[in-house]
């Protein structure tokens, strides 16, 4: 995991998942998107993990899953808010776009448990 004191090029994401053993975090995005009430430090520990889960293949990378829990207009992130797999939280907009939270998930939802245990024993799920 890389930290750097910088921006990605396109707007937008706070982190990357570049391969599948490499995630850069940026760390001034991290920054701007913080607010009083959501924590530069809150949003960052979200994006530690979600980055995380998408080189665990979460969700619907390289591993495809049985649940239905990809959010149509976010491929690759979950569809459910209270997961830190939720496609707001790789987003510079974070902060004000987490429907009435005040800090960002940082755990796995069942859905994605039940895909890590998939991943785990071997599973490569429906394609």
């Amino acid at each position: 995991m890389l930290f750097v004191d910088g921006q990605p090029q396109q707007q937008g994401p706070i982190g990357i998942a570049y391969s599948s053993s490499t995630d850069v975090i940026f760390e001034q995005a991290i920054r701007d998107a913080a607010t009083p009430l959501v924590s530069a430090q809150e949003i960052e520990q979200a994006a530690m993990v979600h980055e995380v889960g998408h080189l665990l293949s979460l969700v619907n990378l390289t591993y495809h899953s049985p649940r239905p829990h990809e959010d149509p207009n976010h491929p690759g992130h979950s569809s459910d808010p209270n997961s830190v797999m939720y496609w707001a939280i790789d987003n510079v907009g974070v902060a004000t776009l987490l429907g009435g939270h005040t800090q960002p998930p940082t755990g796995f939802d069942p859905d994605d448990l039940a895909d890590l245990n998939d991943v785990k024993a071997g599973k490569l799920g429906p394609h």
